[in-house]
């Protein structure tokens, strides 16, 4: 590679949570309860349960115009598709039969893969979405927890 380059090994970086259900008036302090109580693995037993629940966070970068990771739809160098079929026009007026996911399409033709292309492009149960959350989360610290 020579001498122009320098391998590093990345950071890994903490993991985010989202909160729900907090009360307006719920002071920091029962906040901080309420965030002890919800993660038993790095609090002490003696902590009080609060009513909020507490989830991972994990946000991908997605276009919403072409539907595609890493980037912005201000950044977009794509058309607007279509989230059933992939077409370029716009969901309500889509008239294809079948459901495509053109995420899943291009990675099946960029990557070699076979990933299941029938649903909608943003459907949580997309493989390309699984596929690029698993590699969020090795990018995550989880041990310090």
């Amino acid at each position: 590679m020579g001498k122009e380059y320098e391998a590093k090994i990345s950071e890994l970086k903490r993991p985010n949570i989202r909160i729900y259900d907090v009360e307006d008036e719920m002071e920091g302090c029962e906040l901080l309860n309420a965030l002890k109580n919800q993660n038993p693995e790095i609090v002490k037993a003696d902590s009080k349960i609060e009513r909020c629940r507490v989830h991972e966070y994990l946000a991908l970068s997605r276009c919403m115009k072409c539907y595609s990771y890493d980037h912005w739809s201000e950044a977009c160098k794509g058309g607007k598709i279509c989230v059933k079929c992939g077409g370029n026009h716009l969901a309500k007026d889509c008239k294809a039969a079948a459901i495509q996911c053109m995420n899943c399409v291009k990675a099946n033709g960029k990557l070699q893969l076979n990933l299941d292309c029938s649903h909608s492009v943003l459907s949580s149960e997309c493989p390309g979405y699984q596929r690029r959350m698993s590699m969020k989360r090795r990018t995550i610290m989880y041990e310090s927890i």
